[in-house]
């Protein structure tokens, strides 16, 4: 079934910029004798994976990845588009359970004001801004947490849905201390909380 797919959707698939050597190995019949293992052991993978909070979202990211894998070799269409958007029943309802507080009036504290008033699109956030100062960035999380800088950068960009598959990885040990390495204390800022007020979203 899915070697017939592959060669029904070829030509579509090489539109899209998909490699012919790898076309060649996706139509050949011992590619799918493993592939179908490996597809239907991910898909359980990822039924078991979204179960566990601390493996939910590295699981979510597999999931999209796969999906979008998917798609392009083999054109799948609604399912692919169906089980992303399935992904969204895995946010936490409650809304606005997490704090960004903000300050100074840079263009990079503008652009992240910018990402999470549009891009916030599960309503995860609560915006607070302080005026003036230096650029600074801290999330207060849910449990009550708090992060500042560069993590707490990490942390809202990896929860926003159009950024997510980009910047979710660096969630990850190794890649975590490259992303708090490269950008330091650019985003550090002490933040008195009877400062704060919140900003409206659209």
């Amino acid at each position: 079934m899915t070697q017939l797919r592959v060669e029904q959707w070829r030509d579509v698939a090489a539109g899209r910029g998909v490699p012919e050597w790898l076309l060649d190995i996706a139509g050949t019949s011992g590619f799918h004798v493993y592939f179908v293992k490996v597809a239907v052991l991910t898909e359980l993978v990822i039924a078991v994976g979204l179960l566990v909070r601390r493996t939910r979202v590295g699981t979510v990211w597999v999931a999209v990845v796969f999906h979008i894998s998917i798609e392009i070799i083999a054109s799948v269409e609604v399912f692919s588009v169906i089980a992303i958007a399935a992904l969204v029943i895995w946010v936490t309802p409650a809304s606005n359970d997490r704090t960004v507080v903000l300050t100074g009036g840079s263009p990079g504290a503008r652009l992240i004001t910018a990402a999470v008033r549009y891009l916030d699109w599960t309503g995860r956030f609560s915006l607070n801004a302080v005026p003036g100062g230096a650029l600074g960035l801290t999330l207060v999380d849910r449990d009550g947490s708090v992060e500042h800088g560069a993590v707490a950068l990490r942390v809202i960009l990896s929860r926003l849905p159009l950024l997510f598959l980009f910047v979710a990885p660096f969630n990850l040990a190794g890649l975590r201390r490259i992303w708090d390495g490269r950008l330091g204390n650019a985003f550090d800022s002490a933040v008195d909380p009877a400062d704060l007020r919140p900003v409206s979203r659209p």
